[in-house]
């Protein structure tokens, strides 16, 4: 299966931010996703409590085990559309995790046949990135 994927970088109050349109065959209309990533050396006081445990789980007892972090006791923290659905760490070529990915997908809300453009995705990003800044104390000191 095809995806087509278009990808815009912003950077919003310092942090690094991502905004995804994407389509694949079959599909009637495209998704709209967005992401911010929180770099460790940005928040090196309360990074940690960022670092959740990972549940595992599976569909079927032939199926491939997979890993979830969606019990986020961080709801409050993100004002995402639809909450989080995207939780990620990414790592450096020795494994120590250097910075957090978190995201959400316009599809979660029962709302996939709405159309949405670029310029309401970005709205609502940068409103998520004001509420992370305002419930991080270290961020707000920047």
């Amino acid at each position: 299966m095809k995806t087509v994927k278009t990808r815009w970088g912003e950077e919003i109050s310092g942090l690094h931010c991502e905004i995804v349109n994407w389509k694949s065959n079959g599909m009637e209309k495209s998704i709209w996703n967005y992401y911010i990533y929180i770099p460790k050396k940005a928040i090196p006081k309360t990074f940690k409590k960022f670092i959740l445990k990972p549940r595992k789980f599976q569909f079927g007892k032939s199926s491939t085990i997979r890993y979830r972090y969606d019990y986020y006791p961080f709801e409050d923290y993100f004002d995402f559309h639809g909450g989080i659905t995207f939780w990620e760490y990414i790592r450096n070529e020795v494994g120590e995790i250097v910075s957090l990915q978190v995201g959400c997908d316009f599809n979660h809300l029962c709302d996939e046949g709405m159309e949405y453009r670029y310029e309401e995705i970005k709205r609502d990003l940068e409103c998520s990135v004001r509420k992370f800044i305002s419930c991080v104390p270290e961020l707000k000191e920047k």
